[in-house]
């Protein structure tokens, strides 16, 4: 019975860890699409000189 809570906690750790892991990575990713965006549109209107 012991072990079997022991299992269960360890799994919740776990689950813990990659939900953090992917709360990280969004936001990576999120900074990294925002970055994107601002370097097209300055190039864009750098390219057709209108900045």
């Amino acid at each position: 019975m012991e072990k079997e809570i022991m299992i269960k906690s360890d799994f919740i750790e776990s689950f813990w860890k990659i939900d953090d892991f992917s709360k990280k990575d969004r936001m990576r990713i999120a900074f990294d699409g925002v970055a994107v965006v601002i370097g097209v549109a300055f190039f864009g209107l750098g390219t057709y000189g209108v900045y």
